[in-house]
């Protein structure tokens, strides 16, 4: 009961302030390229990360889609927008073909990477039953 209200408490919280974050992080300056026009642009905040990683640390050893939980919280926080990355100088982070990351590309790279994470933890944590279960097929 008492793990059903946290989590509760923390998929609230991460919407208000998603939303927060949504409204805070854009940039009001032209992007410094001649490719680019005037546009509205975000970056994967420390916020955001956190956020992520809370919901996929919560709802990974739970019997509901973790991967489902991030993809909501993506969109709360308004991380599904194909608009580019900006390095410090408020220019777009460009991939080897010459094409602006966008924060959903970002995001999706996060959420890979927490999963994968999630993976380690179990693998470590569980290593003697694993290799135990693998021993056995020989």
């Amino acid at each position: 009961m008492k793990l059903g209200k946290i989590i509760t408490l923390l998929l609230i919280v991460a919407i208000l302030v998603g939303q927060h974050v949504s409204a805070q992080n854009t940039l009001d300056e032209d992007i410094a390229s001649p490719d680019y026009e005037l546009m509205e642009s975000r970056r994967l905040s420390y916020l955001d990360a956190l956020i992520l990683g809370v919901v996929e640390g919560i709802t990974e050893y739970l019997p509901i889609s973790s991967t489902g939980h991030l993809i909501l919280t993506n969109e709360w926080l308004g991380l599904n927008q194909d608009t580019p990355v900006l390095d410090r100088n408020g220019n777009p982070v460009l991939g080897r073909d010459g094409t602006p990351y966008t924060v959903k590309q970002a995001a999706d790279a996060y959420a890979i990477v927490i999963q994968g994470g999630a993976i380690a933890a179990v693998v470590l944590i569980y290593w003697q039953r694993l290799l135990g279960m693998l021993m056995a097929f020989r």
